[in-house]
Formats: C-alpha cells, structure tokens, sequence
C-alpha cells in the first residue's frame, strides 16, 4: 500500500498494521472488478448484488494510463490553486486562488 509519508511516532508499527489490515478488509469484500454486462447488455448482476450488499463498487481498469496521468494533472493543479487558509484570497503561490469572486460557493472547506 502507498500511502503519504506519516510519521506516527510510537505507534507506527500499529499503525501500519492497521492500514494493512483495513486494506485486506475492503479486497476481501468483493465488490471491485472490471466493467461486466450480462446477456441483454445491462450490468452483470454480480456487480449490482456487490453494489447493493456492499453500498458501492470499485470498478477497475475503467481508465488508461495515460487518461490517469491527465486526471492526475488536473487535480494537482487544483490542488496547487488552492487558498492557503479558509479566508484566503491567493494560492501558495500568491497567485488568486481558485474560487476567489466567484458568487456562487465552490469550494467547501
């Protein structure tokens, strides 16, 4: 598992653990797979019964590499257009941050 660098002190060992252990939790619930259908077109029935047993399905290799890399792109530079704090009107960069003016709310902290 990736994850950000943390620094949990003494309890990283545990929390490790943790992490590793919900990961196994959530593969083993099987509701993650690639796109299905079933004979008349629909979604296979197996995804549906994972949907509605689980709440939600993980659908994999739904994306190309370089489709990930494009979205990848665009939310990091949302995410750099950010307000450096709830009031804030300019980005890391001194830039106006995204969102700024704008009358309607979109951004929610």
């Amino acid at each position: 598992m990736d994850t950000a660098a943390i620094d949990y002190g003494s309890e990283q060992a545990a929390m490790e653990e943790y992490l590793r252990a919900g990961e196994a939790r959530a593969f083993a619930l099987g509701n993650r797979g690639p796109v299905r259908y079933g004979a008349e077109g629909k979604i296979h029935p197996d995804i549906l019964e994972a949907y509605w047993r689980t709440g939600f399905y993980v659908f994999e290799g739904v994306y190309k590499a370089d489709e990930l890399k494009e979205i990848e792109a665009d939310f990091q530079d949302v995410m750099a257009r950010l307000p450096v704090r709830r009031d804030a009107t300019v980005d890391a960069q001194g830039r106006p941050a995204i969102g700024v003016g704008l009358q309607a709310p979109c951004l929610f902290w």
